[in-house]
């Protein structure tokens, strides 16, 4: 995390009370902290309002119209106590806002839910959890939220489209190819040609277990054009061809049958 504050003894005690948990790198001023977030990139900003240079609203809205770092929670602690001056850091996208003199329980707590919402929700995206039926866009939060939402609705439009590539996503929510891939590295720790093809088979394994469509009709419904390509992709993702896993689901079908856990569909008779 980065700490920005032009106060020296507040500065050096915020790196060493905070270096107990975490890597603590700091700044003493704006100017110099906006140039480390750029070149580091840190997973929490915590700042100073009044500062030289670059003082913490201007800081704060560096960052977040900057597409490479406006995803990075800041935290602003400030001696200012009046409603506007709170509003001003909240309304440029402040995560949170702690007045001077402030409880180090209390910023500590605030650091830790902002990096565990972080790892949240780059674990939703991840493709750790399944996608139960159509993709379908999340509520907003965040800019990250902002940022999935947009590529979420694309790859739900395009899913069955063989040309959805890294390109055509990147044009669709407005990136380059560049700044998307850094994003959404950043958000699901995986690169964007892989975040589609799970999408993608994701939703074929779905479809395989409803045994609705023959093999060759789910890959084109969810976009490969060449079964053979879909088939070694499935098989690398799930440790075995669609026919066993297709196979996989009827058997567990037929065992919930036998042991009385569960009533068979009629269309299953």
């Amino acid at each position: 995390m980065l700490v920005i504050d032009d106060d020296e003894a507040l500065r050096n005690f915020l790196q060493e009370s905070l270096s107990v948990h975490y890597r603590v790198d700091v700044a003493a001023d704006g100017m110099e902290g906006w140039q480390k977030a750029l070149a580091t990139l840190p997973d929490v900003v915590v700042s100073d309002v009044m500062m030289p240079e670059m003082d913490g609203f201007q800081l704060l809205k560096e960052l977040k119209k900057n597409p490479n770092t406006n995803h990075i929670p800041v935290v602003l602690l400030t001696s200012k106590t009046e409603l506007a001056s709170r509003m001003e850091g909240l309304e440029q996208g402040a995560d949170g806002y702690l007045n001077k003199p402030f409880s180090q329980d209390e910023l500590d707590v605030l650091i830790a839910n902002l990096i565990s919402n972080r790892l949240r929700l780059k674990g939703k995206y991840s493709g750790s959890q399944e996608q139960e039926g159509k993709v379908k866009p999340l509520k907003v939060k965040n800019t990250d939220e902002i940022l999935m939402e947009r590529v979420m609705t694309v790859i739900d439009q395009n899913l069955g489209n063989p040309m959805l590539s890294v390109e055509l996503l990147a044009k669709e929510v407005g990136m380059s190819r560049t700044q998307l891939h850094r994003r959404m590295k950043d958000i699901t720790g995986l690169a964007v040609s892989d975040f589609i093809r799970n999408i993608r088979l994701r939703q074929a394994a779905r479809l395989l277990k409803e045994k609705r469509l023959m093999i060759t009709q789910v890959a084109y419904a969810v976009g490969f054009s060449s079964q053979t390509h879909f088939s070694t992709m499935f098989r690398r993702q799930y440790g075995m061809t669609p026919t066993e896993y297709a196979e996989t689901g009827e058997k567990a079908s037929e065992d919930t049958e036998v042991t009385g856990t569960g009533t068979k569909h009629p269309d299953e008779a």
